[in-house]
């Protein structure tokens, strides 16, 4: 490609980017971001095409959006035709010289297609990123594996684009692992908490959290299983929930074949005005892990500081 071609490419990047950007914040809508930095590629996906952004470990990919919302990042390893193993992988996300997020996961082969490529994409992996007020630029690296390269696709939901009374997904200060569960070909995110390390939550309230869980059967359980949440701000116990679930039935972990997920459980905390951080420890069950999934009504995101 020559320098005028490039320059060209480049601009006509810069302006998508300004227009979708303000396109968001005017109509709150999600649309899809499309990198300052960052060469596209294609993807067939049950026959329709995707743009992907490639991402290597030697040139990454920088985004501009302006806030407040959640910048929603789909990942897809790109994988050799002979690979038959899943492949460990983080993406390292930096603003200025502060990491602001490690997403660490694993993929396998998919039925996907990349266009003119003898690779073959990884099965799609996401995760958000909450964006404060204001424009910000995130750099986007691959870090982690022995593959050199992934493919990245991008989209914004600001704060406007949250409907009236449906819930906001938080995500907590730390976490086991991160997990992610297929359910009508969609795909939800849940964060692990295992005897060995609780969930963490900050929540800013009033508000009210809605709590799902999802037992994790490993293959010496059977039938129906109880177990219980407690719920801690500190020392203090907040709650205790007894919950009891049977497994999915043809749902699965896209990076964990080890257990089968349990029927989601729901429950509520009542959370008061102020600042809280809330630890989620799993009790009185065989089972060694619980997936979670936390979120509030929109309405309270201002209650944020």
């Amino acid at each position: 490609m020559n320098i005028k071609l490039l320059n060209a490419r480049n601009t006509l990047i810069l302006i998508l980017s300004f227009i979708f950007s303000a396109s968001n914040l005017i109509g709150g809508k999600s649309v899809p971001i499309v990198p300052i930095q960052g060469n596209s590629i294609s993807i067939l996906i049950n026959d329709k095409e995707k743009t992907y952004y490639s991402l290597t470990k030697t040139n990454h990919i920088k985004v501009k959006v302006n806030g407040p919302g959640k910048l929603q990042v789909i990942t897809r390893l790109t994988l050799p035709k002979h690979q038959t193993l899943p492949e460990k992988y983080t993406i390292k996300v930096i603003e200025g010289s502060e990491t602001v997020k490690l997403y660490s996961t694993s993929s396998e082969r998919s039925e996907a297609v990349i266009k003119n490529s003898e690779f073959i994409p990884g099965k799609s992996r996401k995760f958000t990123l909450s964006v404060p007020e204001g424009t910000h630029t995130y750099e986007y690296y691959l870090e982690n594996t022995q593959i050199n390269e992934a493919s990245l696709k991008f989209n914004l939901v600001t704060r406007k684009g949250f409907k009236k009374g449906r819930g906001v997904t938080l995500e907590p200060l730390s976490y086991d692992r991160v997990v992610t569960a297929t359910v009508k070909e969609n795909l939800i995110t849940y964060y692990v908490s295992s005897k060995k390390t609780n969930v963490q939550l900050r929540v800013v309230g009033s508000t009210r959290v809605k709590v799902t869980a999802r037992l994790n059967f490993d293959a010496t359980m059977k039938g129906k299983q109880s177990y219980v949440i407690a719920v801690f701000e500190g020392s203090k116990h907040t709650l205790m929930k007894q919950l009891s679930t049977t497994k999915s039935l043809g749902i699965i972990y896209q990076e964990w074949k080890d257990v089968v997920p349990g029927k989601t459980d729901t429950f509520y905390i009542d959370v008061v005005e102020g600042e809280h951080i809330y630890k989620f420890s799993l009790e009185e069950t065989s089972a060694h892990s619980v997936s979670l999934k936390f979120s509030i009504p929109s309405k309270d995101l201002n209650n944020e500081r």
